[in-house]
């Protein structure tokens, strides 16, 4: 507030309304109270006091430097020294009426109690104590400015001018933290700058934001405030505040408020505030497998239990298992189940192992949408004892009498390697070697070779091979057997000749052609030389063959055997 002197020249101007002042001569008038500041909420009263001490001048109250008066003004504050000189030297009684005519003014304040043309404005206190307060009902916005307890001057004093401001002050209309869903969560990810966005609108005068983090005020120069361009007329201002934090995984459900700061609330209980709960996105723990400890030997038939837990990560990860780098689609096993925070992730599988899991690598992934690539992993790789599951033999089903044949014997996979037996014609008989390699995909594999003699002197026509195999694991040896056939000539074939005492011509004479042994069963082959024609041939499963032979003359007979595939002719 100001007040100061304004110098007239001596002349007295004229009392123009007809107000007497009592004053005492010689003394100055001056304010004994002087109007004060004040901030007011819309729809509150104003009270603006003004008193003077020894007034001799006329009192007006005036707003952003124009009277509160209707629209014509007859001395405006901005030109109050041009107007006293203007009545200085035009105004005298003669004129009076005239100047009264052609400006018609209305009262300023002070000259009157009620304020025409402003309904809610009124004089207070007793002016001939020199009290001229200012009241005004329910102030709006139009009320906001710069008021001014004026007095006029004298002959004898100078004019008095006592300035204040009234503030109409409207509470923020609403205030939000920016969030691109409703919820009240707002996510961010740990380690990377995240920033919280408050915008608090329409206030007079222009609000203030404070942060807040689980109730405890953060420092102003943790965030930053804008005031929003505005239209002139609204006289009310929004204002923006960013806050930028950076998440660690430890402020998982953190709340952070914004506040609207505003002198409109430092009389009522009433508080604008909006809270989020952060929720911190990172990656899972690496998963751990448990269920089964490398090096443990499991059994073929075996059930199995293998547990996947991962601690941790938003979201929450989800777990998959595989087999040799397959991921394992089996619905009962590839299950993520997401318990408390102290229980973690877990994905349970179980099964019955069989040979194919020997050396097989069990893995667990662990993976959420910011774990990354490539995923958190654990494995496992099993280990499984287990017998062959069937044998073969390889070699030649057909021998000669007095040669030798090698027969070969293999057995499929097993853990630990199998050994192998060779039994002939009931007798067990030592292989020539045995050799084990690795299997593929694991176990071992075991091949063994038998090499036989076949004597001349065996009256057998086959003989029986079986070769025996079995583990550790195995309840009974896996058997595979093969009979070989033994190749031998067959005898030299005899004739025989029945009818020949009583052979005449016309007559009928049976010859016989017999061979004792061979295998296969021989073919015998009749042929007449004489003219050297085919007389017919047998051949069948018996080991004595013959053939009746009409003869209508004389004739020198041969017979010519021809067996198997040796073509061993015998004449």
């Amino acid at each position: 507030m100001t007040y100061g002197p304004v110098t007239f020249t001596p002349a007295t101007p004229p009392n123009l309304y007809g107000y007497h002042y009592i004053s005492v001569f010689g003394q100055e008038q001056a304010f004994t109270i002087s109007p004060h500041s004040v901030r007011v909420n819309v729809g509150e009263d104003v009270f603006l006091k003004c008193v003077i001490q020894n007034q001799q001048g006329k009192a007006q109250w005036t707003k952003d430097g124009f009277a509160l008066v209707k629209p014509i003004l007859l001395f405006p504050l901005i030109n109050l020294r041009a107007s006293v000189s203007f009545l200085q030297s035009h105004v005298t009684l003669r004129n009076i009426a005239t100047l009264l005519t052609r400006h018609r003014p209305l009262s300023p304040l002070g000259f009157e109690r009620d304020v025409p043309g402003y309904p809610r404005h009124s004089y207070s206190g007793n002016p001939s104590e020199g009290e001229h307060h200012l009241v005004i009902k329910g102030t709006t916005l139009d009320d906001d400015g710069k008021y001014q307890c004026q007095v006029g001057p004298t002959a004898n004093t100078s004019a008095l001018v006592a300035s204040a401001n009234v503030t109409v002050m409207v509470a923020p209309r609403s205030l939000s933290i920016i969030r691109s869903a409703d919820s009240s969560v707002v996510q961010g990810t740990a380690g990377h700058n995240l920033y919280l966005q408050c915008l608090v609108s329409d206030a007079r005068p222009a609000p203030s934001i404070a942060w807040y983090r689980n109730g405890i005020m953060l420092d102003k120069s943790l965030h930053t405030e804008k005031v929003d361009e505005m239209p002139p007329d609204t006289k009310r201002w929004s204002v923006r505040s960013r806050l930028l934090i950076v998440p660690e995984v430890q402020d998982e459900g953190q709340q952070y408020t914004c506040r609207a700061l505003h002198p409109a609330f430092a009389r009522s209980h009433k508080a604008l505030v909006d809270t989020v709960t952060l929720s911190v996105l990172h990656p899972p723990n690496a998963p751990v497998i448990t269920g089964y400890t490398p090096g443990h030997i499991l059994k073929e038939g075996e059930l199995l239990s293998l547990s996947c837990q991962s601690m941790g990560g938003n979201p929450r990860p989800q777990l998959s298992w595989y087999r040799d780098g397959r991921l394992l689609r089996r619905p009962d096993i590839n299950h993520s189940k997401a318990g408390s925070e102290d229980e973690g992730t877990k994905a349970v599988i179980g099964w019955a192992v069989t040979e194919d899991d020997d050396g097989a690598v069990y893995e667990c992934r662990a993976q959420n949408e910011v774990s990354g690539d490539p995923s958190l992993s654990d494995e496992v790789a099993l280990s499984v004892l287990y017998g062959p599951s069937r044998v073969e033999i390889a070699g030649p089903s057909v021998a000669t009498a007095g040669q030798e044949f090698v027969l070969k014997c293999v057995t499929s996979k097993a853990n630990p390697a199998a050994s192998i037996n060779w039994i002939v014609h009931g007798i067990k008989v030592a292989p020539v070697s045995s050799v084990v390699s690795e299997g593929d995909g694991g176990g071992w594999v075991t091949s063994s070779y038998l090499k036989y003699h076949l004597e001349r002197s065996m009256k057998l026509s086959e003989i029986t091979v079986e070769c025996q195999a079995r583990n550790a694991l195995s309840k009974e040896a896996l058997n595979k057997t093969r009979v070989i056939s033994i190749m031998k000539p067959p005898g030299h074939p005899l004739l025989k000749v029945e009818g020949m005492e009583d052979l005449v011509a016309g007559g009928r004479l049976i010859v016989f052609c017999i061979s004792e042994g061979g295998n296969p069963n021989p073919g015998i082959t009749w042929v007449v030389t004489q003219n050297t024609f085919l007389l017919g041939s047998v051949t069948g499963e018996e080991r004595h063959k013959h053939c009746r032979i009409i003869l209508n003359w004389l004739f020198k007979l041969f017979a010519i055997l021809a067996i198997n595939r040796y073509h061993l002719d015998i004449a």
